[in-house]
């Protein structure tokens, strides 16, 4: 108008969801992400399930967190793991990587860990030969397997 440009595209900001929207979203051909605020969405895959994810930058590269299941983590639960996420980000801590390490820890402190597993393996076959070589079989699991962790065997 006037000979002045005007730019007629401009997004307007998205509202947050909501729980009625998140209930609402139903799958297309393929999966897509509606935008809730601070880098969380929920992405509705074309099965019919809904994820949550929280995208966000640590030491200049993009990430992206999983959550959960939508029925299963209300939006109010991903709001605050959201929340919890960024606050790490703040501290300097790559909140993908801890949740990473937290997982392992617990796989390792499991009652089937690989050292109880070996353990009871060793007390099974002990039965069927000498007492000299049972010791000798459980010393050489220790030296061999049971000093490393489990990070050790997974992980270069």
């Amino acid at each position: 108008m006037w000979g002045h440009k005007f730019k007629r595209n401009r997004r307007c900001p998205q509202m947050p969801l909501n729980d009625i929207a998140c209930k609402g979203f139903k799958p297309e051909s393929k999966s897509y992400k509606k935008s809730d605020e601070k880098g969380l969405y929920l992405e509705i895959m074309p099965n019919g399930s809904k994820y949550w994810h929280l995208k966000y930058r640590f030491n200049k590269k993009e990430n992206r967190l999983s959550f959960g299941v939508y029925p299963e983590i209300s939006l109010k639960e991903a709001r605050e793991k959201r929340d919890e996420a960024r606050k790490l980000i703040r501290e300097g801590i790559d909140p993908a990587k801890k949740k990473k390490v937290e997982k392992l820890t617990q796989y390792i402190n499991a009652e089937n860990s690989f050292e109880n597993v070996a353990r009871e393996w060793h007390n099974n076959q002990k039965s069927g030969c000498t007492e000299r070589h049972a010791n000798y079989v459980l010393k050489r699991l220790r030296y061999n397997l049971l000093n490393y962790s489990i990070y050790t065997f997974g992980h270069s």
